[in-house]
């Protein structure tokens, strides 16, 4: 399998994206993150964080070039419930007024596009499921499926994820000195993702008609100078790779997520991504691809193989469970009932529970690793890059610790992301009674996910998540 060359570009300017929005939030100084201002994407529209609205500005002024190179119209989705999308034509200028007096002019580009706010006309919804099977995901009907008008491409950006790890926390502006409370924090990420171009509607889109996906560290990634490892992937990113195969009898095209470190800016060719003399191989089977664009292919990622859950870790997280607007009235209870099920590493449960905020960072730094890692590749380090980085024999599996990653009432800006990654390195993702995440309708907002590094894991985890649930629903009866 191989992506097309349309998906290559738009995988290049998803990471495109995330260095740029590093780059601005980088260059928002300390003292203006406490700052509120307009944001386009990320609520409170009119008073959100300064690094969201300088980490938007950033992406905005890459997508509107991918828009005029690719020749068709982005819309950056809003509000999947409203239907509301920032439009960016291919014809559109850039927006050369520069900034106002007394404006953020700090937080981003002042050659930066300004998108159109629309409303997509309400459509007919064609129920059209996925299977929890990474080969039957993908995108259903791409341009040819239901809907009207020109085709366009779907981008779901949230330029910070983890914002009070740049903004503070409690901060105390009126101090003196002023007062940011941040030390310690910095675990952000970017997420993106991006449709092929398509003429489905926005009330139809599902998340598996997202065709890349990244994931990227805000902070540099650490290192362990021992053996040189890069202990996670800066940069994830997942692609849609069709394999000939005839569609499946969900209407998804043949074909799989596949996972990717692209942790380096410029993937090069190495002894673990090509024969000698030959062409490009994947990093972690040898097989040569059907086509390539490129004397290159970014290592693979891969899931944990571990199949019991007591030696794997799994992370929780219960903060939405809270949420007085999208909580369901039994959320609390059972997050409760999950980390005590999940805490029994005697009785079925995990080796232990793990917590962070920013769920997309979280992801991003416990649940991926290599196979054929080389463990003497000075470069691993210094790029950040994986199991294809540098010379000498693949040595070892370098796997992570986390085969579980459970979240009640997860957000679409995390589960958009992060469902193609998952399934992309091997895992599965549901929701909590084991409904596949793939098919699922941006419209329906909010659900409880599983994340797991295979089938086992998995297996074990929905069997916990009944459970709880069932003493969840228990205790709200009595």
């Amino acid at each position: 399998m191989a992506p097309t060359e349309d998906r290559r570009r738009t995988l290049q300017a998803a990471l495109d994206v995330c260095r740029a929005v590093r780059a601005a939030v980088d260059a928002v100084p300390l003292p203006a993150r406490v700052a509120r201002v307009p944001s386009l994407l990320k609520p409170p529209l009119e008073a959100s964080a300064a690094p969201d609205a300088a980490g938007e500005r950033a992406a905005i002024g890459v997508l509107a070039r991918l828009a005029r190179e690719g020749g068709a119209e982005l819309r950056l989705v809003v509000d999947p419930a409203t239907r509301r999308c920032l439009r960016l034509l291919p014809q559109q200028q850039h927006d050369r007024r520069g900034p106002s007096a007394g404006s953020d002019a700090d937080l981003g580009p002042a050659d930066a596009a300004v998108p159109e706010l629309i409303t997509e006309e309400a459509e007919e919804v064609t129920p059209a499921g996925a299977s929890a099977v990474n080969s039957d995901a993908g995108p259903v009907g791409g341009a040819s499926a239901a809907g009207g008008g020109a085709p366009r491409r779907y981008v779901y950006l949230d330029a910070v994820d983890g914002t009070l790890l740049l903004s503070g926390l409690a901060n105390d502006a009126s101090a003196s000195p002023p007062i940011l409370r941040l030390a310690g924090a910095g675990a952000w990420a970017v997420g993106v993702a991006l449709t092929d171009a398509t003429t489905k509607p926005l009330s139809q889109l599902q998340l598996s008609d997202f065709t890349v996906a990244v994931i990227a560290d805000g902070a540099p990634p650490g290192c362990t100078r021992g053996g040189s490892a890069a202990l996670h992937p800066s940069a994830a990113a997942a692609v849609w790779e069709e394999d000939g195969q005839p569609a499946g009898s969900t209407g998804a095209q043949g074909g799989r997520y596949v996972a990717y470190d692209c942790s380096t800016a410029t993937p090069a060719m190495t002894s673990a991504t090509a024969a000698p003399g030959g062409p490009p191989r994947t990093a972690d089977s040898g097989a040569t691809p059907a086509a390539a664009a490129g004397p290159w292919l970014y290592p693979r990622l891969h899931t944990t193989s571990c199949t019991r859950l007591g030696a794997t870790f799994a992370y929780l997280d219960a903060f939405q469970s809270h949420d007085k607007t999208s909580a369901q009235p039994t959320d609390p209870a059972l997050a409760r009932q999950l980390f005590a099920l999940l805490g029994d590493r005697h009785n079925g449960g995990a080796f232990d529970v793990t917590r962070a905020y920013g769920n997309l960072g979280a992801l991003l730094r416990s649940f991926f690793g290599w196979r054929g890692y080389q463990a003497g590749a000075a470069s691993s380090c210094t790029s950040g890059g994986g199991g294809g980085g540098g010379s000498g024999d693949a040595e070892v599996w370098l796997e992570p610790q986390c085969g579980a990653f459970v979240v009640v009432n997860e957000n679409l800006a995390n589960l958009i992301p992060a469902v193609p990654l998952v399934l992309g390195a091997g895992g599965a993702a549901t929701d909590l009674l084991g409904a596949p995440l793939a098919g699922r309708r941006l419209a329906e907002g909010r659900t409880s996910v599983v994340y797991a590094g295979n089938a086992e894991l998995h297996d074990a985890l929905l069997r916990l998540a009944r459970r709880a649930h069932e003493e969840a629903d228990a205790r709200a009866a009595a």
